[in-house]
Formats: structure tokens, C-alpha cells, sequence
């Protein structure tokens, strides 16, 4: 119910108060859409999964790309994880992504801190659920 809306050009981001500031997010959802090189979900999802790990050097992938569904289209889901840089934490970062008519990659990366990340998994799932595509 505390839940807060971040946009940007590129990205919505939903966090609890105190979840999200300059530094970065350690509890929420970030919601955005990437242009890909790739019409294959599943390359589009390694390059993207690929740029995330570079741009965070502290995760690491924990498991395989698992197929799933988003709004009944095909869709992937993996985990990260790492010792978080803004909270000294240990964190779960759950993403998943599937892909628009038009090409572009639709990812959705959701952060909790470990020791807490099961309070989050029916907010998690919601915001999943809820999710609609009209293209």
C-alpha cells in the first residue's frame, strides 16, 4: 500500500518507501522496454540479462533461463544474485521478459534483499499478473 511510481523515458519503477533513491533500488519492481537486435526472445533475454550483470558486477546468475508466460505470450525468467553495494545485503533480483510485436524486449526486474524477499513475492506476482499488452 506504501508503494511509490518512479518514471523515466526508458522505465517505471515501483518501490516501498525508502526502497528506492540515487544510489539505486533494493526493494521493488523496475518495468521498461529495450530495443533489441534480436527477434529471438531468448537471445534478446541473454543480451539484455548479459548487459545487466556488466553494468552490476557484484550479481551473478543463480539459475538458468526457465520459459514462462506473460500476459499468455512466451516469456523467460532467471535470478540473480549479490551482496548489494547500498545496503551491504545479499539480494534477489527475479527477472523476467518477453517480447512486443514490434521487436522490443519488455523486462521486468524485481529486487528484494534476501532475508526479506518472501514478504515481496505476492507483490512480485501481482505486478506480473497485472501486466497487459496491446502490442
Amino acid at each position: 500500500d506504501n508503494w511509490q511510481v518512479f518514471e523515466t523515458e526508458e522505465s517505471v519503477t515501483f518501490s516501498p518507501q525508502g526502497g528506492y533513491g540515487k544510489d539505486g533500488i533494493t526493494h521493488g519492481a523496475m518495468v521498461g522496454l529495450i530495443q533489441t537486435q534480436n527477434n529471438d526472445l531468448g537471445q534478446a533475454t541473454e543480451d539484455y540479462v548479459n548487459g545487466l550483470l556488466q553494468s552490476n558486477n557484484y550479481l551473478r546468475q543463480q539459475s538458468d533461463y526457465t520459459r514462462t508466460t506473460i500476459a499468455r505470450r512466451n516469456a523467460y525468467t532467471t535470478v540473480l544474485s549479490g551482496r548489494s553495494p547500498i545496503t551491504g545485503r545479499t539480494e534477489i533480483v527475479n527477472i523476467f521478459t518477453t517480447q512486443l510485436n514490434n521487436g522490443s524486449l519488455l523486462y521486468v526486474a524485481m529486487v528484494a534483499p534476501q532475508n526479506e524477499s518472501s514478504s515481496y513475492d505476492n507483490a512480485f506476482r501481482n505486478i506480473i499478473r497485472s501486466i497487459q499488452i496491446n502490442g
